[in-house]
């Protein structure tokens, strides 16, 4: 499975589109591979069509239109927004199942936004 992280100095970007990806591979909840792509300038709905098109799974982000959603969702991938914090932090909380998502069924007791349950360490404050 492919998580794609929006990126800004190692931080989950606070806007989408962004213009430098963390792309994840997951395999049995662990991380296999990891690599960062540039995205060149292009409309952002060109953006989210090149992130769907990498194989994105889960896509994790800070702040995202809907209509730029709804590009992402229409072509199958889940998106976790308003997340905030270091890129390492908020994978490691997402592969330890802090909240619900393909990765994982486990929910806490601390729901926000979409329906998705967060890491403390990980709100949007």
């Amino acid at each position: 499975m492919r998580v794609t992280i929006a990126v800004f100095d190692d931080r989950v970007s606070p806007v989408v589109p962004a213009h430098t990806l963390l792309v994840v591979d997951v395999e049995g909840g662990r991380e296999v591979r990891r690599e960062q792509q540039r995205l060149r300038r292009e409309t952002p709905h060109r953006r989210m069509c090149r992130i769907a098109n990498l194989g994105t799974a889960v896509f994790v982000c800070s702040d995202i239109s809907r209509p730029l959603e709804g590009i992402l969702t229409r072509r199958g991938v889940e998106v976790v927004s308003h997340v905030s914090g270091q890129c390492d932090d908020v994978l490691k909380a997402l592969l330890a199942g802090a909240w619900s998502s393909r990765l994982s069924q486990c929910r806490t007791s601390d729901e926000v936004g979409n329906g998705h349950a967060w890491p403390q360490a990980a709100i949007r404050k």
